[in-house]
């Protein structure tokens, strides 16, 4: 998802604002401080999500999946917050790559994710 522009955010939001669904966000990203900040800035600036999910990484699924922790980036000023939220130590910034996942499991976790959101009839067209 990145820190995309604010234009990029206006397009999505006026968009959304057109579409007669609702609008629910899936989020795939990795399990570290920036990628939680990431999410949180993308939802303030649209505005515009009648749900927003974290299908990937979350700390649940870093622990599940016995995942391997990354080095982190040092002097992120994120970080010490991030890592009292998690129990993680402030001295050791580490973060998780959402491609550490074996590729058919994310596949698995993401088809899950969007299916109940898929109109089927649509799709058949």
């Amino acid at each position: 998802m990145g820190f995309g522009s604010q234009s990029y955010a206006d397009v999505v939001r006026d968009r959304v604002a057109h579409e007669q669904h609702e609008a629910h966000l899936a989020v795939v990203g990795d399990f570290d401080c920036s990628g939680e900040d990431i999410e949180r800035d993308w939802v303030e600036r649209t505005g515009c999500w009648s749900s927003v999910t974290r299908v990937l990484l979350t700390y649940e699924q870093v622990r599940v999946y016995g995942l391997p922790a990354t080095e982190g980036k040092s002097g992120d000023p994120r970080w010490p917050a991030f890592a009292r939220r998690y129990g993680f130590g402030i001295e050791r910034p580490v973060q998780w790559e959402v491609e550490a996942l074996e590729p058919d499991e994310l596949q698995r976790l993401v088809l899950a994710a969007v299916a109940p959101y898929i109109d089927r009839d649509v799709l058949a067209q």
